[in-house]
Formats: structure tokens, C-alpha cells, sequence
């Protein structure tokens, strides 16, 4: 919302509802030292947002990393031999149950279907 401001130089300022208004003194009081600790915060705010937004939009440093990051996963999961371990207990036992499962079949029943 812009509303004009009387005076020698009039231009329109905006400020927020409900926000404080302070009025830059000349001379060096505190509201023009308040303005600029304001501005200073702003400027920081503004290089880590900016920041920020170009570590997003480096699209090759991300795809290295995620690269990285799924290789190191991968060589973490072939160092750790649960899954291997389990395969292959799995498998010795499928094959121990199916040799009992004939063994305990007669004679005449095994190879009919």
C-alpha cells in the first residue's frame, strides 16, 4: 500500500501493516543508526538467500554429489554381507526342504504327477 508523503521530496512509501515506523534523524540519532543495523542485517539475509539459490541452480555439483553419495551407499551394502548371507541361507534351505519333501514321498509316487 503506497500513500504519498507530504514535503519537499514527495514519493510514495510502502509499509507493512502493523510494522514500526521509523524516521531516519539527521544529525546521528539512533533511529538513523537503527535504519542502518537494518540495513546490514538485509544485505546478510540477501547474500544467503542468494547463496542459497545458486547452490540450487548448480545442477552438476548436485548430480556429483548425489553420484557420491549412492556410490558410497553401494560399497557400504557390498562391505556388509546380510544381504548375501540371507540369500543364500534362503536358498539352502529351499533346497533342503525340497530334498527332504521327495525323500519322505514313496517309491512308486515319485516322477507321477
Amino acid at each position: 500500500m503506497s500513500t504519498p508523503v507530504s514535503g519537499p521530496t514527495s514519493r510514495p512509501t510502502s509499509q507493512p501493516t502493523g510494522a514500526p515506523v521509523r524516521a531516519p534523524v539527521v544529525g546521528g540519532g539512533r533511529p538513523g543508526e537503527a535504519l542502518r543495523d537494518d540495513i546490514v542485517q538485509a544485505r546478510a539475509e540477501l547474500g544467503q538467500t542468494v547463496q542459497e539459490l545458486m547452490a540450487r541452480a548448480d545442477v552438476r555439483s548436485r548430480a556429483r554429489a548425489s553420484a557420491a553419495q549412492a556410490a558410497d551407499r553401494m560399497r557400504a551394502g557390498l562391505r556388509t554381507p546380510t544381504p548375501w548371507v540371507a540369500l543364500a541361507s534362503g536358498t539352502a534351505t529351499v533346497v533342503i526342504l525340497a530334498l527332504w519333501n521327495r525323500r519322505r514321498q514313496p517309491a512308486n509316487r515319485r516322477g507321477r504327477r
